[in-house]
């Protein structure tokens, strides 16, 4: 990694009326890293994603992507930027195969194409993503996995540098989790850096070489995936919570 951050954050916050989802967030990723945004529900994970896409405004503090500011960037414009999202809950065009799903992505991404390079280019993405026998399906016609798999390979076909991904593992069983891990190490395997929001902390501590945990809207706990789990702060307001519903 370069020692300039890829993606930088400071006193980032965001207030719906008198509810404070995010409470000064300073946040570095650097080129090329994959990080693990954990934390319990309500901690403002999504809304900093959401933040980072261009989906919402902050009410306070900035973003720094590539060296630009950007923290009133609409999404399209931060697409181009090379930000790219995947969101909890897939949406694709019901009325478009799975490979023009892909190709229209291609088509709008950071690099404008025709619709016969884009169908060309969206094979290479769904080739990553393991949908290659899916391009003539529609949308229902495929499962929740493949769908999410769709989901990353719309994603992808932007051609982002910094990947944002809202638990996209949510409700895999083990062996598609194994090869939704897979398709994600591919993915960082080629440059791209990657920020997952997730609740399946099996993956997030065999992927990320880093996490960050949130709570309250407030950066709880910041580095090496060991150091971070064995923190009793993070224990107590994450894994001791999850840990004691499951008991």
């Amino acid at each position: 990694m370069s020692a300039a951050p890829l993606l930088e954050c400071v006193g980032l916050a965001k207030r719906f009326g008198g509810i404070q989802a995010l409470g000064g967030v300073s946040l570095a990723i650097g080129r090329g890293e994959i990080v693990g945004l954990v934390g319990p529900n309500g901690s403002g994970k999504s809304t900093l994603i959401n933040v980072l896409s261009g989906l919402s405004m902050p009410t306070t503090g900035q973003v720094w992507f590539d060296g630009r500011r950007v923290d009133r960037a609409t999404p399209h414009v931060l697409s181009h930027a090379g930000i790219a999202r995947t969101h909890q809950i897939p949406k694709p065009f019901a009325s478009l195969s799975v490979r023009d799903n892909v190709a229209v992505a291609c088509m709008f991404g950071r690099i404008s194409q025709s619709l016969e390079q884009a169908r060309r280019s969206a094979e290479e993405h769904l080739e990553v993503v393991g949908l290659t026998s899916q391009g003539d399906s529609l949308p229902h016609q495929i499962n929740l996995h493949e769908r999410q798999l769709l989901e990353l390979a719309r994603a992808l076909a932007t051609r982002p540098t910094l990947l944002l991904l809202d638990e996209v593992l949510a409700g895999l069983n083990p062996a598609e989790l194994d090869e939704a891990v897979s398709v994600l190490q591919k993915i960082h395997a080629a440059g791209t850096a990657i920020v997952m929001v997730e609740h399946v902390m099996r993956a997030v501590t065999g992927l990320a070489s880093r996490i960050v945990v949130l709570d309250r809207g407030r950066k709880l706990a910041d580095g090496a995936a060991d150091a971070v789990m064995n923190d009793p702060a993070v224990v107590q307001a994450y894994l001791g919570r999850e840990h004691g519903a499951r008991g």
